[in-house]
């Protein structure tokens, strides 16, 4: 019999009904116990992914890429109404599109001179803060191909058939 399994010990004792309980009792808290310290892990990344949007941060697909007076509409949030006269002149802005909450989202931000953002890219930034840099978290492959930048996925071999 092994002495530290409350349920053994009930059965050694003749199976008496209270003790069997307790020892069902005991073993659900210790097995909740241990779920519960399981998931502290994933519940501390669930809040800070909740308190970074909160803040601003998205993950978004670049749908329209262009010069301030050449992009259309506005957004949610639209850096162009913050921008000085000489970015409005020479930088590019992008539309970034996301979904959430079941609605369509975008918002207006200003691109890096010389990043390689392209159209369908999808980029990490903080919507609310105009300057952030975009960092691209995804390519479609055929822009991948075409410019062999660090900043995509890895190509697999295309075997030759």
């Amino acid at each position: 019999m092994n002495d530290s399994d409350p349920h053994a010990r009930c059965l050694a004792k003749g199976a008496d009904r209270a003790c069997a309980s307790r020892a069902r009792r005991l073993l659900a808290m210790a097995a909740f116990g241990t779920g519960c310290a399981a998931s502290l892990g994933g519940c501390a990344t669930l809040m800070e992914d909740a308190s970074a949007f909160r803040e601003g941060w998205r993950t978004a697909e670049v749908t329209e890429l262009a010069s301030a007076r050449q992009l259309r509409g506005s957004g949610r949030t639209d850096c162009r109404q913050t921008a000085s006269s000489q970015q409005l002149a020479t930088s590019r802005f992008a539309r970034l599109s996301y979904r959430s909450g079941g609605s369509k989202h975008s918002h207006v931000v200003a691109v890096s001179d010389g990043f390689p953002v392209t159209v369908g890219d999808v980029v990490f930034t903080n919507v609310m803060r105009c300057g952030t840099p975009l960092e691209i978290r995804w390519r479609p492959v055929a822009d991948t191909i075409k410019t062999g930048s660090a900043h995509e996925p890895l190509q697999l071999p295309t075997p030759n058939l």
